[in-house]
């Protein structure tokens, strides 16, 4: 097992204080047998000197305590958070970051929520992406699933949700914003599809950042906390976008956005 230095340094501070601490305390005791009379100055001079100084740092192993547990644990979550991908925590949905990482987007960005507020937001950085600018290349591609609107899951997020809002009429709401976006402004890498099912998690990716947020009862997704993962090879990622696909292959016949490259150069 690897020791790591300041630790290791740590609990030798420690071991010495303790043999310090005994060897003043055996010398004192010593002292006072008639069998060391003749060296019971020294003896006693001795332990003195050494039974105080051992005693000393003891009284602050407390402090060594806690220097060990800080290095332990800021070991054990670096760790933990390198093969996570984690990288920060939002209180609610990061937007204006989002749609930075939208902007700046190489490959792809994706989407799974039941409905998105911010969504008309998010899509003006479809627009300004500077991949898609460009054309320089055909494969960068938008992918969004969104609940279906006609679907009971609807109603049971309204009932989670218990507000005035209308969650069927919300997820019209994006699906014509983003038509609009491919009549308008002939974004053809745009691809919508309905799924049946309450989502487990919100989701936002672009390229290797995606966020990951929570459906809460009478809290609206993007005002939950987020979870900031970076790093296709994370396991986090690795699990997020399995889920992601496999709903995504699953209902490729509800496809009501379908993404058209045959114009791209």
């Amino acid at each position: 097992m690897k020791t790591y230095g300041p630790i290791n340094r740590i609990l030798s501070s420690v071991n010495f204080a303790i043999t310090l601490l005994l060897i003043g305390l055996l010398l004192l005791s010593l002292s006072s047998l008639e069998y060391f009379e003749e060296w019971k100055l020294i003896l006693e001079t001795i332990g003195i000197t050494l039974f105080p100084a051992g005693l000393i740092t003891l009284i602050t192993y407390r402090q060594f305590q806690r220097e060990i547990r800080g290095i332990l644990r800021q070991q054990m979550e670096g760790k933990y958070l390198q093969h996570s991908g984690i990288i920060q925590f939002h209180k609610e949905f990061p937007l204006e970051k989002y749609k930075s990482l939208v902007r700046n987007a190489k490959t792809d960005v994706k989407i799974l929520n039941t409905w998105s507020t911010d969504l008309s937001t998010i899509s003006s950085g479809f627009v300004k992406n500077k991949v898609y600018e460009s054309k320089g290349v055909n494969n960068f591609r938008i992918e969004i699933l969104l609940i279906d609107p006609n679907s009971g899951a609807t109603k049971f997020r309204d009932k989670l949700l218990n507000d005035e809002l209308d969650t069927s009429l919300e997820v019209k709401k994006n699906e014509n914003r983003l038509r609009s976006l491919v009549e308008n402004e002939g974004l053809s890498n745009i691809e919508l599809r309905y799924n049946d099912e309450m989502p487990t998690i919100s989701m936002f990716q672009a390229d290797e950042t995606v966020f990951i947020g929570w459906f809460f009862a009478g809290k609206h997704s993007h005002n939950c906390s987020y979870i900031e993962i970076n790093g296709k090879e994370s396991n986090l990622f690795k699990d997020v976008s399995s889920n992601f696909e496999r709903l995504w292959d699953k209902y490729e016949s509800k496809a009501i956005i379908k993404q058209d490259l045959s114009n791209n150069k």
